[in-house]
């Protein structure tokens, strides 16, 4: 095979690539090196979801981005990936930047998947739910959110403990 011939991909990698429809973690790249939180950086639930990751990631496996920077709509178009402000969004990276991207409710399981205790398990369950329906659950909730929880005048200002874990 000459050598800058690309080889087929896999079923997996197919998979993984074109629907995300499967267990999200089953679509992970070997040998992560980077799983990037995407997120509306005005929204107040979103706010409150990455205070409740940081806090939980004792391992620092977790860096963040706001979609409204220029990093996340950098790596929004790597991934190519509309700017949507209502889903969150986990990209994977490997050591070689192979990187996939993640959506809505696959984004949360994998997320919590990470997380360690009971929230691993609570990630683990999430990632059974079809995707139909996960994702509807997701959207649903993503349209009140700014109700619920308010919208924010700025993205949050990262603590000095914080701040090598933001990206923008």
């Amino acid at each position: 095979m000459p050598k800058d011939a690309k080889k087929a991909p896999t079923p997996l990698e197919k998979a993984c690539a074109s629907t995300l429809s499967i267990v999200p973690w089953a679509c992970y790249p070997l040998g992560v090196t980077q799983r990037i939180i995407l997120y509306d950086g005005l929204c107040g639930f979103c706010d409150k979801t990455i205070l409740f990751v940081l806090e939980r990631d004792h391992e620092s496996r977790f860096h963040f981005a706001s979609i409204q920077s220029d990093i996340g709509a950098e790596l929004l178009a790597e991934a190519g990936l509309k700017p949507d402000l209502s889903s969150l969004r986990l990209i994977i990276k490997d050591q070689h930047q192979r990187a996939i991207a993640l959506e809505r409710s696959r984004a949360v399981a994998a997320i919590l998947k990470e997380l360690p205790g009971a929230w691993s398990w609570a990630g683990t369950l999430l990632g059974t739910i079809p995707k139909s329906i996960a994702d509807l659950g997701y959207n649903t909730f993503a349209r009140f959110r700014y109700k619920l929880f308010g919208k924010l005048d700025a993205c949050r200002v990262p603590n000095p403990d914080e701040r090598e874990r933001f990206l923008a």
